[in-house]
């Protein structure tokens, strides 16, 4: 394995040549941003000596680039640069430092790979500066040790803290070019309206009910509503581990047309029905073959890792992630082996967090209910202790909602929420067309 991505090298540079010094300042560690491809190396490092000198810049043409360049390889030409790089293929300003960092852990682990194969060539006897036949065995652990303990001083020398002022200036500078955080709207306006607008970039959000109730439905409502509200939205990746994808299919079609789930399987639909369709069809998942709109993801034993390595994938070749659902948390395989289930569910909770953080944009999981709120009674308010095997999914999550329903009246608790405020909205529950829909709120 060579652990190298040109393509994501390519971007970085791409959006450092369009934003300047705005896109330097979203880069955490770019003392220790090191490429792998000769003409992107050269290009960064002739980039941040312009920008050093003028430190102002928010656009950098490739003639002056050059210019730098060829003041230490002559050999590299302008229609060079002009085939490697395209201004349209760039990073956006708040997923670059996320991409830098992926392109700084690439280096590390082909430093530690070059490094192990040193190693092993030195004890193959191969390495010419070492003769391990004249070295002891001491000698060889101590080089060995030596080896790796260069490594890990490298891997510790990045700051994991930055100054006060800084942030305070990044953040202003962030309010101004509408990028400190971008706002997702749910759909149910009065939701929103608590949400102060909807959902957050970064987040985990949780809705949580007991079995039947609809957590599916509502987070499916969520996701089509998204998709409706913004064409420009990155791709929306949606985990299944309940349902295969014809029946999450079935149900979204359901919810567009309002048709019934019989209806849809025999494709009896009516005219007016067959129309919102096609126009579901356009405004929710039609593309141009450059960037679907939505995935769906029904793999058997999907495990969190393999949910990390699809997001991975997507985003890579995407740009972007506009939103990811699994569905539901506590349905993902744990490993019991020294551990509990409650501290493993946290676990997982964790990564989706930082799944959030790192694609800067919400997490959906629905989450299922323990029985506790059925034995308070009929009409009980829940509770986030009432999430089962909830480990630290209460800390972990942004946004808690719960989902009551008997028959077609429901209710949407927010019982947890960091940017806003907490209450209770009512919900009209369509069975057939599998949608939720508001019929007002009320202030705790």
């Amino acid at each position: 394995m060579q652990y190298v991505d040109p393509s994501c090298e390519v971007r970085v540079i791409n959006s450092i040549l369009k934003y300047g010094c705005k896109a330097v300042a979203k880069i955490e560690n770019i003392d220790t941003l090191e490429f792998d491809g000769y003409i992107n190396n050269c290009t960064f490092k002739a980039s941040m000596e312009i920008l050093k000198q003028y430190p102002e810049l928010d656009f950098l043409d490739l003639g002056s680039v050059l210019r730098v360049i060829n003041k230490y390889d002559e050999t590299i030409g302008l229609s060079e640069l002009s085939r490697s790089y395209d201004a349209l293929n760039y990073i956006p300003l708040p997923m670059l430092n996320d991409n830098v960092n992926h392109l700084i852990e690439l280096k590390k682990k082909r430093d530690f790979s070059n490094a192990v194969k040193n190693l092993a060539s030195m004890v193959a006897g191969d390495d010419i500066n070492n003769n391990v036949s004249t070295m002891s065995y001491d000698d060889l652990v101590n080089k060995a040790a030596v080896t790796f303990q260069n490594l890990l001083r490298d891997s510790n020398a990045r700051a994991e803290y930055e100054d006060a002022q800084s942030v305070l200036i990044d953040y202003f500078e962030h309010i101004k070019q509408g990028e400190v955080v971008k706002i997702y709207p749910t759909g149910f306006s009065l939701l929103d309206n608590q949400l102060n607008g909807g959902l957050r970039s970064g987040t985990l959000n949780i809705i949580g009910a007991r079995p039947g109730v609809g957590k599916s439905a509502f987070s499916t409502n969520i996701i089509l509503n998204m998709l409706r509200n913004d064409k420009t939205l990155p791709p929306i990746v949606n985990f299944s581990l309940e349902m295969p994808n014809f029946q999450v299919m079935e149900r979204m079609i359901s919810t567009i047309t309002g048709a019934s789930g019989k209806k849809i399987q025999t494709m009896k639909l009516e005219p007016h029905e067959y129309q919102d369709l096609l126009q579901g069809n356009q405004e929710c998942f039609a593309h141009d073959n450059k960037s679907p709109r939505l995935f769906l993801c029904d793999k058997a034993g999907l495990r969190i890792e393999n949910i990390q390595s699809i997001c991975e994938s997507i985003n890579a070749k995407f740009g972007g992630i506009g939103a990811i659902c699994v569905d539901y948390l506590q349905l993902l395989p744990v490993n019991l082996r020294g551990t509990t289930k409650a501290s493993a569910i946290g676990e997982l909770s964790k990564t989706l967090k930082a799944m959030a953080i790192k694609y800067q944009c919400p997490v959906i999981t629905p989450v299922q209910l323990n029985r506790d709120i059925e034995k308070r009674g009929k009409g009980a308010t829940p509770q986030i202790s009432d999430i089962k095997d909830s480990g630290s999914i209460e800390q972990d999550a942004d946004l808690v909602l719960m989902l009551t329903r008997e028959q077609a009246s429901g209710r949407c608790y927010i019982v947890k929420n960091r940017n806003g405020g907490i209450g209770d909205i009512n919900l009209r529950f369509d069975g057939d067309a599998v949608r939720f829909t508001e019929s007002g709120y009320s202030f705790s």
